[in-house]
């Protein structure tokens, strides 16, 4: 018993010899999925084995009876198993939102606008490759996706004095994939 204490003592602190000692990385991408806002660019700051990744992309609500401004986020964690390659898993949250302009009603700056929103909470699990320079990277991975999508209200020309404010709201579950390539520093 003593020995295979003593051996498993040995490789943790082997293990653990090999580590590179904790630091601050950061690094830039692109590519599709959650992670990257549907197709766009992401800024990660994190540790070895911990990152927190903000950016923005395509995903969108805007369509041709859209008002002005609006726009679209990505954020979220990881965990890489080696120091920032090997196997991660990864929480993303996505948030896009837009005004539309109500019914038959001519666009304008007085015009009455109604919000519509989506929301998605997700999960990934992949495998990032980095070059042996440790430099560039190529990540795979795969999940699922929980929305929420608050719709804009639409009354055609029946609304009346007082158009409505929200629309119908919709959820449910979406496969997520991602595929990016970046530069970790």
């Amino acid at each position: 018993m003593q020995v295979a204490t003593f051996l498993l003592l040995g490789l943790a602190v082997a293990g653990a010899a090999e580590e590179p000692r904790e630091r601050l990385h950061g690094g830039v991408s692109v590519g599709v999925g959650s992670a990257y806002d549907a197709i766009g660019v992401r800024g990660e700051l994190g540790t070895n084995h911990v990152g927190l990744f903000v950016g923005t992309g395509l995903l969108s609500t805007k369509g041709t009876n859209s008002a002005p401004g609006g726009g679209s986020v990505c954020f979220g964690g990881r965990w890489y198993s080696a120091v920032r390659r090997g196997w991660f898993a990864s929480l993303n949250f996505t948030y896009t939102w837009s005004d539309w302009y109500t019914g038959d009603v001519v666009p304008g700056p007085n015009a009455p606008t109604t919000s519509d929103n989506l929301l998605t909470a997700g999960g990934i699990v992949g495998y990032r490759f980095m070059s042996s320079a440790s430099v560039l990277f190529l990540e795979l991975g795969a999940g699922a996706l929980w929305y929420r999508h608050r719709s804009s209200a639409d009354c055609g020309v029946g609304c009346g004095p007082t158009p409505p404010t929200q629309g119908p709201v919709t959820h449910g579950l979406f496969p997520d994939l991602i595929v990016g390539v970046g530069i970790d520093l």
